[in-house]
């Protein structure tokens, strides 16, 4: 049936659709490399329960939709990811079309197609975060005073420097999500495929710890994590150094992409990341059906 936003409508796919929609997602996956949430949805599943939905505008296909009613979550992969509609008419629309209250769906957009939050939705937001890639190169500059210093750490045997630094840097009501480390916790992640050892750092004055960072690989590709300041000694430029030199060690060890990713509500962050040349690729949020 054909509705009001946008004239979008929806249809249900067949088993014959099969391929083209396996096209569809492997093209969202192929430019979507550097995500944590790349989908492996098993598509004839889904075909066959009539999970699957064509979104529409007239005879253009603009996104498929895949509805696990097992763990109420909703995937909606646009057909090609940067002309994903805006959040608020996709949003709209699935509620007005399927019966998805208490779903969870993800949905990618880019900064243009920015989110509304004076349109009234369905749906709250429970996480916004915006996805940054930078090229690495060579002698990026920065200044530290005769205190201050930059070192890697061997964060073997040195768990409880870092959940002291790390719980201090991010005991602060804006980042969503956060919770205390423990060293139960450290240990765990030192054990994972995505740790390196030889990627942990630390920002020092006066001989005290003040700021910490990692590198982490997943799927390949090099992601800055954990990037932080302690409060008492953020808005003195210690954070440009830090990440400039952060930089610069990646260029030196052949690391020529990095990535990260930020919570979009953290806009100093957001501005020292792209003061040191990190460009947004997309931002990926996460809304729940009321």
């Amino acid at each position: 049936m054909e509705q009001g936003f946008y004239m979008l409508n929806k249809k249900t796919a067949s088993i014959l659709d099969c391929f083209k929609i396996k096209n569809i997602v492997d093209l969202y996956n192929n430019s979507n490399l550097d995500s944590f949430y790349n989908v492996n949805i098993p598509i004839l599943s889904y075909l066959f329960l009539k999970k699957c939905y064509y979104i529409l505008r007239g005879n253009r296909i603009l996104g498929i939709v895949f509805i696990d009613s097992k763990v109420k979550n909703i995937y909606y992969i646009p057909k090609v990811m940067y002309r994903v509609m805006p959040l608020e008419t996709i949003t709209n629309f699935l509620y007005s079309n399927f019966n998805i209250s208490g779903y969870t769906m993800h949905i990618n957009y880019i900064k243009k197609q920015y989110i509304n939050k004076n349109i009234i939705m369905p749906a709250e937001i429970k996480e916004n975060i915006k996805f940054m890639h930078i090229k690495t190169y060579k002698d990026k500059k920065y200044s530290l005073k005769e205190n201050e210093q930059i070192r890697k750490i061997n964060i073997f045997g040195n768990e409880e420097i870092r959940v002291c630094l790390q719980n201090k840097i991010f005991e602060y009501k804006n980042i969503k999500g956060r919770i205390n480390l423990t060293i139960n916790d450290i240990l765990s992640e030192e054990s994972s495929p995505y740790f390196l050892k030889d990627y942990c750092f630390l920002l020092e004055k006066n001989n005290n710890s003040c700021g910490y960072a990692q590198i982490i690989l997943i799927e390949n590709n090099f992601f800055l994590v954990n990037f932080g300041i302690v409060p008492e000694e953020r808005g003195r430029g210690l954070g440009n150094s830090f990440l400039n030199e952060i930089i610069n060690i990646c260029f030196q060890n052949k690391i020529e992409d990095l990535y990260l990713t930020v919570d979009n509500s953290n806009k100093s962050a957001i501005k020292l990341y792209t003061t040191a040349g990190f460009k947004e690729r997309y931002n990926t949020v996460t809304v729940k059906y009321n």
